[in-house]
């Protein structure tokens, strides 16, 4: 016996050996990385599917010079995705993920996530009534000179049309590369567009050097980490 897949909109490019990642998005259900993977298409979580993704510390990169709709995102999620991705990472093109609206909903429990290597656009993204949460996890948007975005719709998070399509991303962890998820430029509803606040009611976001901001609990205080105390240490 022999189960036979066809993609209506597979446009040409070798699936290769990550067939089965792709048909793990539109089946649903959960799925490891075993290794890295780069992907040639945009992985698409069809409306009306769960999926629970595990990065098991691998690399998922878009591997293509495109920057086109549905091509150079990593993720495009139109139902409900987890990823839990400590040790592992995201890269995308354009878009690392973006939740595009369909009660769309992603859940982030760590990664590092990184969006706009090759066009003008950001990390993470929601758009329609999509929902994105963030638990944990690094965040950042680059430029082709790897220098990060600081116009108002190139950064870390960006909601369309600020929020008014029922569209959110709420905050309660992580860390975001030049970029404070408690007050920016992109398209935000919750403090109007050049003060949008993504952060979770209860927390609160920290710069913790010159470029890097994390995010924790209101009653919580930064602690340096061990790895730099070593270094801080040493000299």
């Amino acid at each position: 016996e022999m189960d036979v897949y066809y993609d209506e909109v597979f446009d040409g490019d070798d699936l290769g050996h990550n067939f089965d990642i792709f048909k793990a998005f539109e089946d649903g259900g959960e799925y490891t990385l075993e290794e890295d993977v780069e992907i040639n298409n945009t992985l698409i979580l069809a409306e009306g599917k769960s999926l629970v993704l595990n990065l098991n510390g691998k690399k998922l990169t878009v591997n293509n010079e495109s920057v086109e709709l549905e091509k150079g995102d990593a993720i495009i999620a139109y139902g409900n995705l987890v990823i839990n991705g400590e040790g592992g990472s995201v890269t995308g093109n354009t878009r690392a993920v973006w939740a595009r609206g369909h009660n769309s909903k992603v859940t982030i429990n760590g990664g590092t996530f990184v969006g706009a290597t090759k066009g003008n656009t950001e990390a993470i993204y929601a758009s329609g009534n999509g929902v994105i949460d963030i638990y944990a996890g690094t965040f950042e948007a680059k430029t082709l000179d790897e220098v990060s975005f600081v116009s108002p719709q190139y950064a870390a998070l960006n909601i369309h049309g600020n929020g008014k399509d029922g569209c959110d991303i709420n905050v309660y962890g992580g860390t975001f590369v030049n970029f404070d998820p408690a007050n920016n430029v992109s398209e935000n509803p919750t403090a109007g567009f050049h003060n949008g606040n993504f952060v979770a009611e209860g927390y609160k976001s920290v710069q913790v050097d010159a470029n890097t901001y994390q995010v924790m609990p209101e009653n919580s205080e930064y602690v340096t980490p061990a790895s730099d105390l070593k270094g801080i240490i040493e000299n």
